[in-house]
């Protein structure tokens, strides 16, 4: 004892470095250790009833999972089994979803710094892959987690799914995030049925994240990232005012203004639909003859058509007015119409009321922000969809107007046209994209594999920021260019529906086009 003890004694700073370097290995080997206490909530069988479809969701595992020194990696560190049984007896194929349901967490991950992973497999035997490894969604209530499920007409069944929770290592320190929590749980929503999914705008969200690509629905490159409806054909007919529109697509960040609420303002998700058909060929303004000679201006907030097609109750809002009044409220100079020609002062021809929007259609726009941005039909790179895009919200106007006219930056309103950079970002082609008014051998090919085009010498919504009196326009030939305001060209009205509007049938084709209520 004593030999030990006067050892001890003698050697006792080396024996202090031992056991400091045993303690600092063991803490850095603890670092890519962690705790995770993952509760998955109440596992109650869960049922619903969508039409002639009943659907029940059993969770086949415990209440809680511990999962208690976790080791950063590729192994499965716990996993969830469903069961969904279901029977169908309408002649209508559902589609179902797994969502997650957030009660409580402590995680700070996003989706660009994860901490959990998942992946699902389905069969009795979870050995088909059905959603690759992907991150966990700890912060956000709702997120879909599993593509649609199908559950096809007239059938009963049974699907099996195992969610596999995985720790990946992340090469930096893990320390802190052990001893965090998560309670959660997995439920089953629908996504095609009205009662499940409300308005049109979740329906259109919904598909983008399960059928992006193959619907003709793409995410935009703008700094709004807008999800828009490209391509030849793409299902986005939608009845709207008892006749046919397309759906541009979802626009982010649209400031909507209040009209019951003293203006006050907000920022909104919102639809953006354009009418199939013209209304006919008309002037974007004429204005008053002894201004700019009569040949219009390129200002929309006093142009012609957005007094015509809005209805402010004047005389001049002729699109919103009752097709019984009588009128003639439009002109045929030399082979073009227009809808007033202040320059010959002359009124020839009767307008066609059957093409009005109804008030139950009125109620279902949203007043929102137009942005005025002048825009150039330049070169290659001021003439691409992202640059129109930009311009379009900028405040690039004529300058030293000699018509004396102000220009302005937004405009209030309910009902205008399409930009420029909706046509370009409808077609699948990049090089119409980045040069859409190309005057090279492939000048026209914004016609190709656009369905905003129709062939028609038409309006498109922004100011040629060059000169008082164009705008920019589709020429027939599928280019984008400039006309005079005072031209007549074709009218295909654009608005934003209100983000409420409640869509009640159709697949979108153009013999089912959607059907909102």
């Amino acid at each position: 004892m004593k030999t030990i003890f006067n050892f001890i004694k003698k050697n006792r700073n080396i024996i202090l470095l031992i056991i400091s370097f045993v303690f600092l290995t063991m803490l850095i080997l603890g670092m890519t250790y962690a705790y995770f206490d993952l509760k998955t909530g109440g596992e109650t069988e869960s049922t619903m009833n969508i039409g002639g479809a009943e659907i029940s969701a059993t969770y086949a595992y415990s209440n809680s999972i511990n999962i208690t020194d976790a080791l950063p990696g590729n192994d499965i560190i716990a996993y969830k089994d469903i069961t969904l049984t279901y029977k169908n007896t309408s002649s209508e194929e559902y589609k179902v979803y797994l969502k997650t349901v957030i009660d409580y967490s402590t995680f700070t991950n996003t989706e660009n710094d994860g901490v959990l992973y998942y992946d699902i497999y389905s069969g009795t035997d979870h050995s088909t892959l059905v959603q690759d490894k992907i991150i966990f969604p700890t912060k956000t209530n709702g997120k879909a987690i599993l593509k649609e499920i199908s559950i096809p007409a007239n059938s009963t069944g049974t699907l099996n799914y195992r969610i596999n929770f995985y720790f990946p290592e992340s090469n930096k320190l893990q320390n802190p995030d052990g001893q965090l929590v998560l309670n959660a749980s997995i439920s089953v929503e629908n996504d095609n049925s009205l009662k499940y999914t409300p308005t049109l705008l979740k329906k259109l969200d919904l598909m983008y994240q399960y059928e992006s690509g193959t619907n003709g629905l793409e995410q935009d490159d703008t700094t709004n990232k807008n999800i828009r409806y490209v391509g030849a054909s793409p299902k986005n007919y939608l009845k709207f005012n008892n006749e046919i529109w397309r759906i541009i697509g979802v626009f982010n960040n649209i400031t909507t203004i209040d009209e019951l609420e003293l203006g006050k303002e907000k920022k909104e998700l919102l639809v953006k639909i354009v009418r199939n058909e013209s209304l006919g060929n008309y002037s974007w303004d004429t204005t008053d003859s002894t201004i700019n000679n009569g040949d219009g201006i390129n200002e929309w907030s006093q142009a012609d058509l957005m007094y015509e097609l809005n209805c402010d109750g004047s005389s001049n809002s002729i699109y919103c007015r009752d097709e019984t009044k009588d009128g003639y409220l439009s002109d045929i100079t030399s082979g073009t119409v227009y809808w007033y020609d202040n320059k010959n002062n002359s009124k020839v021809g009767k307008y066609d009321y059957s093409k009005n929007i109804k008030i139950s259609a009125i109620n279902q726009i949203a007043n929102v922000e137009w942005n005025l941005g002048g825009t150039s039909s330049g070169t290659s790179s001021s003439a691409s969809a992202l640059s129109s895009y930009t311009q379009e919200r900028g405040t690039t106007h004529v300058s030293n107007p000699a018509d004396g006219v102000t220009r302005t930056n937004t405009w209030d309103g309910k009902i205008g046209l399409m930009y420029p950079s909706d046509y370009g970002y409808a077609s699948t082609n990049k090089a119409c994209r980045n040069q859409m008014n190309s005057s090279t051998n492939n000048e026209y090919n914004c016609k190709y594999d656009n369905w905003l085009f129709t062939g028609l010498w038409e309006w498109t919504f922004s100011p040629y920021y060059n000169n008082t009196t164009n705008t920019r326009s589709i020429y027939s030939d599928g280019r984008v260019y400039v006309s005079g305001a005072r031209n007549g060209h074709a009218v295909r009205p654009a608005l934003f529906l209100k983000s409420d509007v409640v869509i009640s049938g159709g697949t979108g084709t153009e013999s089912d086009p959607y059907v909102i209520d």
